[in-house]
């Protein structure tokens, strides 16, 4: 059975093969476009990170599709909840660990 999130490979576009990987130059995770100097959705993705999947190694240049806004101000397109719980752990532990964790009362 095929987990339907996920498409299939037949269903991947270049998007979501380039997407797959970090971007070297940008710094741009998992899950999102890479962006520009300016701060906005890149209009292409550079080429360091579409080389990374072996079937796009030649080509010269892979467009950032519509869907990913090229041009508009970039944002983290992953999973921002999980970041926001990870930064919201990391500081309980850092109020537990240091003695200022303030309790109810």
């Amino acid at each position: 059975m095929t987990d339907p999130q996920q498409p299939s490979p037949t269903d991947r576009s270049d998007a979501d093969d380039v997407e797959q990987h970090v971007c070297p130059k940008c710094d741009a995770q998992p899950g999102s476009p890479c962006r520009s100097r300016g701060g906005a959705v890149a209009s292409a993705y550079h080429t360091r990170r579409f080389t990374m999947v072996p079937r796009l190694k030649k080509a010269l240049r892979v467009p950032t599709p519509a869907d990913r806004g090229p041009g508009r101000p970039w944002r983290h397109l992953g999973d921002p909840a999980g970041h926001h719980l990870a930064q919201a752990l990391t500081y309980a532990a850092y109020q537990a660990w240091t003695g200022i964790l303030v309790r109810p009362g």
